[in-house]
């Protein structure tokens, strides 16, 4: 799998989160070394687009809903 650290939006706040991608799921930490996750996002039937961003690494997960 891969990991690495990334930004999430919440609607009011960004909040920091630790990503493992596994599969087709992502998981998100509250830090590396937490043990459990805070989530999982399932990926199958989504859409991942990497974003331009001259500062940091930035994508969005779509999922179309029927």
């Amino acid at each position: 799998g891969r990991d690495g650290l990334a930004l999430c939006d919440r609607h009011t706040a960004y909040h920091r989160r630790w990503f493992v991608l596994k599969g087709n799921m992502l998981f998100y930490f509250e830090e590396r070394e937490s043990r459990e996750p805070v989530g999982v996002i399932v990926l199958e039937g989504c859409t991942v687009e990497l974003c331009d961003s001259a500062e940091e690494f930035h994508c969005v997960i779509s999922q179309l809903v029927q």
